[in-house]
């Protein structure tokens, strides 16, 4: 699966998808958090995240599968 670059707003949408909810913000910094799942602390930015880091919040740290990723987008 090739990733593209990404909004903070659309990254959030996808990881709420998956059952994260913001629980704070402080800062330039939010965190999000799910049930069963590790908590994430993303950087509010202005510009894209790069594709690579797209990948390494949502496989990486969100623990998602490709297949999960694959199925939100057909």
């Amino acid at each position: 699966m090739k990733f593209r670059s990404l909004t903070v707003r659309e990254l959030v949408r996808i990881l709420e998808h998956f059952g994260y909810e913001k629980v704070r913000q402080r800062g330039s910094h939010m965190k999000l958090k799910a049930d069963g799942r590790p908590t994430i602390s993303i950087a509010y930015r202005k510009d894209d995240f790069p594709a690579g880091t797209v990948k390494k919040i949502l496989i990486s740290d969100a623990q998602l599968t490709e297949d999960d990723l694959r199925e939100m987008f057909d």
